[in-house]
């Protein structure tokens, strides 16, 4: 990672602190350090990939983040519509349906 790699992931670190409520929180284990550092860099790295393409009016971690949920939401909505396009795809859909009505039913 260069140096300007470095600063900006390191100011988008206290950004995200801050925006979630974060400054004052420490931790105990050295486990939750890593596990907090990998989380940190995984959004930086998601909300400024190039391969994701993030709208550039989208400027605040709020309006992103809310950006985020949406595609997150939508995910199952394009893996319904995807197999409903499949030869036979609404028959498929409608087992997979019968199968999770069943399960439910059986709890």
């Amino acid at each position: 990672m260069d140096i300007a790699c470095a600063g900006e992931s390191k100011s988008f670190t206290k950004k995200s602190k801050c925006f979630w409520g974060f400054e004052d929180v420490a931790t105990k284990w050295f486990s939750s350090v890593m596990a907090h550092v990998h989380w940190v860099y995984c959004v930086y790295i998601l909300l400024n990939s190039k391969e994701i393409e993030v709208p550039e009016k989208l400027k605040s971690l709020a309006e992103k983040q809310h950006w985020i949920t949406k595609i997150i939401e939508n995910k199952e909505k394009s893996r319904v519509l995807q197999l409903l396009t499949r030869i036979n795809g609404a028959q498929h859909y409608k087992t997979e349906l019968q199968s999770a009505l069943q399960t439910v039913e059986s709890l």
